[in-house]
């Protein structure tokens, strides 16, 4: 008699247990052999799947379970998290500009390019193991690396070293630190294992970095392989790779917003908080004075945005209030 003998699952069986991914997964490890169990002998013989009322409200359900659950979390926590998304989706559109210099500049300059894009991702990637340790050195060593490699601080430098402090080289220095500074800072606050966001959150910073990957390999194959042109879609992505980024990224928080708020909260903070240093360094006395330029015109979006993330707050502290009285 062969023991090992495996009978497969029904077509019936193998579909409810698909509508069943609908649940959390710690749901499903309690209750899914019950709730397969009812389906399955409440359904009628011969179907392949369960009935149309069956299918919603197994769905219906395992979206419910998944937002009771999301409101179990501390706000502070919850906020910790959204910021991480934020600040990882700006790393990683950084990465994604720097990348993009591989289709412009010759093979001698590459390094430079190649090492910020890393590091950028690497920091954004680290965030997610909850050590705040690992994402400070990360952070100081992108730092270091992007003034390495940028022309224009050496003229700071030179300067500071003669006992002369250039104003110009100020004003480079505030354009091309403050930047990346102040949300490499503020990832390394939030960082910790209480608030290690979710694997799947993964997929923001991922459009970023797909959309500038597949700018670069158009541009590169059109120039260096094709017809020596760059292509017109790689130039269309790469002109319009922000606004496409905050698009995607939107449309995807959207649709989590049902069981989540943390996904858009991130995404407004990507929008808002994280383009206020690039404000500040261009509208800063030592710019002005010296280049004669000013970027308010980038005004109106940050407020939309701080708008935007206090009504997701609001609505996320409302849930977080709602999943507190549940537990208890």
């Amino acid at each position: 008699m062969n023991m090992g003998l495996r009978i497969p699952p029904s077509p019936l069986e193998r579909h409810t247990r698909l509508l069943l991914r609908a649940y959390p997964a710690e749901y499903r490890a309690e209750r899914s052999g019950e709730i397969l169990g009812t389906l399955l002998e409440a359904t009628p013989g011969g179907r392949g799947w369960p009935t149309l009322r069956d299918s919603v409200s197994l769905v219906t359900g395992g979206i419910r379970a998944r937002a009771d659950l999301n409101r179990r979390a501390p706000l502070g926590t919850a906020l910790r998290q959204a910021t991480i998304i934020g600040v990882s989706l700006f790393c990683a559109h950084r990465a994604g500009a720097s990348l993009q210099e591989l289709a412009r500049m010759p093979h001698f300059s590459l390094l430079p390019s190649v090492a910020d894009a890393v590091l950028l991702i690497l920091v954004a990637v680290l965030a997610w193991t909850g050590s705040r340790l690992a994402v400070l050195a990360g952070a100081l060593g992108t730092l270091a690396t992007g003034m390495w490699w940028d022309q224009s601080d050496f003229a700071v430098l030179a300067t500071l070293s003669h006992g002369r402090v250039h104003a110009p080289g100020i004003g480079a220095l505030l354009q091309n630190a403050v930047p990346l500074a102040v949300p490499l800072a503020v990832l390394v606050g939030v960082t910790g294992r209480s608030a290690r966001p979710r694997i799947g959150w993964l997929a923001f910073p991922g459009i970023s970095l797909a959309l500038a990957l597949t700018a670069v390999a158009l541009q590169m194959w059109n120039v260096y392989q094709v017809n020596a042109y760059p292509s017109a879609l790689g130039t269309a992505l790469i002109s319009g790779r922000g606004t496409g980024v905050f698009l995607l990224a939107g449309i995807l928080a959207a649709a989590w917003l049902v069981t989540d708020t943390r996904p858009a909260l991130g995404v407004a903070a990507f929008l808002t908080v994280f383009t206020l240093p690039d404000y500040v360094s261009n509208t800063s006395v030592f710019w002005h004075d010296f280049y004669g330029t000013t970027s308010s015109s980038s005004l109106e979006t940050i407020g939309a945005g701080f708008v935007l993330m206090a009504a997701l707050t609001l609505l996320l502290r409302h849930r977080a209030r709602k999943g507190t009285r549940t537990v208890s």
